[in-house]
């Protein structure tokens, strides 16, 4: 009987962030988080697109080179940002 009770309670406390908005959940933490991540992708493909064999031998080739490069320009951003 307990299973029945706790699990309506527990999915009403996971659906509760949900309930209050877009507008208190656009600048919490996670937002900022996306939003270094997609100014990253972006730093990333304009260096990649103006400064091909650079970005090669920084970053390698594939799919892993833009995973690193958005690392490391995220890194940097967190890095600069803590000034």
């Amino acid at each position: 009987m307990t299973k029945f009770v706790l699990s309506p309670l527990i999915a009403a406390a996971l659906l509760a962030p949900a309930a209050l908005g877009t507008a208190a959940a656009s600048t919490g933490p996670a937002a900022h988080t996306a939003d270094s991540h997609r100014h990253a992708v972006r730093e990333c493909r304009e260096e990649r697109r103006e400064h091909p064999r650079a970005y090669r031998h920084r970053y390698g080739t594939g799919k892993q080179a833009m995973h690193r490069c958005v690392r490391h320009e995220r890194r940097d951003h967190d890095r600069n940002d803590g000034d």
